[in-house]
This record gives structure tokens, sequence and C-alpha cells, in this order.
């Protein structure tokens, strides 16, 4: 028998109308910078900033995105969290970081994606399918979904339809166009696409000011005018 109470059907009908309010009840981060100096690190997501609720509604709108971003606008934080949320709350997903070397995907994944799931209150924990991580692999055996760290490159998503990709510290990585060639396939089979970096003149640019994709086109914000 399973035993749910009703005040709990609530709290998951309220997650699954928004976003937000489980990012408010459930998110807690840790500070790198405040955890080096031996501070209390781990703290609620500011997901009451309108810039960051904007930004996932604009990543939900359009297919493909790119984002400038900063260290203290949170973006790569708030686009693992978006990640997350999807591979709990949504069957049969598949999704993926691309960094420029393995080691900094599966860094994404298990220092901020199951960190965040690890620091879930008690009170909320129990409500949320198991999330089982190995190196390189996030997998939510209860829904079918998974999230996996690849490399950027020419062939690393090519033969895939992923539901969900963050691409991260795009304009770190070489040969760009080749990555974006990869994960056209996503696009063509209805996927999103999150592309975030500290900005650089090379194809990060031409990709942030728009060029063609399988679907449409791509889309470029920058987080610091939706502060304002």
């Amino acid at each position: 028998m399973i035993n749910i109470t009703r005040k709990e059907i609530l709290t998951w009908q309220r997650w699954l109308d928004s976003p937000f309010y489980w990012v408010k009840d459930c998110v807690l981060t840790i500070d790198e910078s405040r955890a080096a100096l031996g501070l209390d690190s781990v703290r609620p997501f500011p997901i009451t900033e309108e810039y960051l609720r904007l930004s996932w509604y604009l990543a939900d709108t359009f297919p493909v995105t790119f984002w400038n971003k900063s260290r203290r606008m949170l973006m790569s934080w708030l686009f693992c969290i978006r990640l997350l949320y999807k591979a709990l709350f949504i069957q049969n997903t598949a999704n993926y970081i691309i960094c420029y070397k393995f080691d900094d995907a599966d860094y994404m994944l298990e220092y901020r994606i199951k960190a965040v799931y690890d620091n879930v209150p008690d009170e909320y924990k129990h409500m949320l399918p198991k999330l089982e991580y190995k190196q390189g692999l996030i997998e939510i055996p209860e829904n079918r979904s998974f999230i996996q760290a690849v490399s950027a490159g020419a062939d690393q998503l090519r033969s895939r339809t992923a539901s969900f990709i963050l691409w991260d510290e795009v304009a770190k990585q070489t040969r760009i166009m080749d990555s974006w060639a990869s994960i056209q396939p996503t696009i063509r089979g209805g996927g999103n696409v999150v592309g975030v970096s500290t900005p650089k003149p090379n194809a990060f640019k031409t990709l942030f000011y728009g060029i063609k994709a399988s679907r449409g086109k791509t889309f470029g914000f920058n987080p610091h005018r939706l502060a304002t």
C-alpha cells in the first residue's frame, strides 16, 4: 500500500504546476568560494530573483538559447537545477551536459546536480524519485530518465537524439562548430539546447547573435539585462 498524505499530493501538484515552487522548497546549492574559507557554504538558491525565473522561462520557450554569464549571475547553477528538474519530473528523458573535458562535465554531475539532490531537506527528500550516480552518469530508474556527461566534439552526440542538453563554457572550447553540428539531431528531434559561457569573440559569439538551426534559429540572452 502506498502511504501518501493529502498535503504531499498538493505539494507535488504545486511542483508540477511550477518548477519555481520546487526550487524554493527543495534546492540548496553550494557556494564554493565560502567553502574555501571554511564558512557555511550550503545556501538556498535565490529563485526569487526575477532574472533567474525569466531565464528559465526563456530557455523553456525557445528550442536553442545561448547565454552570456558571469560568476555572480549563477547561470550554470540555474541550468543544472533545471536539468535535474526535467530528469526528476519528466519520464523517459535523455539529458546531457557537454563540457570541454569529460571530467568537467562529470564534476557538474557530481558536485552540482547530485549535490543539489543530496541536500534536499528531509521533509521533501522521500517524495522524490531515487537518484543513482556513477562516474559520468546520473540515472532516475523510477521514471527511466538519465543525465550523462560528455566531452565536446564532433561525434559525441551525433547519433543521439537528446531531450535536453546543457552545453557549458562554450566559448572556452575548440572546434565549437563541430560540436554544434553534432547536436543538430537533438534540435531536429524536438530537443532543447542551452549554451552557457563567459563570452569570447569566437564561434560562441556567432551562435549567441543568431544562426540558422534545424528548427528556426538560435537566440542569445544577456542575464545582466534581464536583471535590470
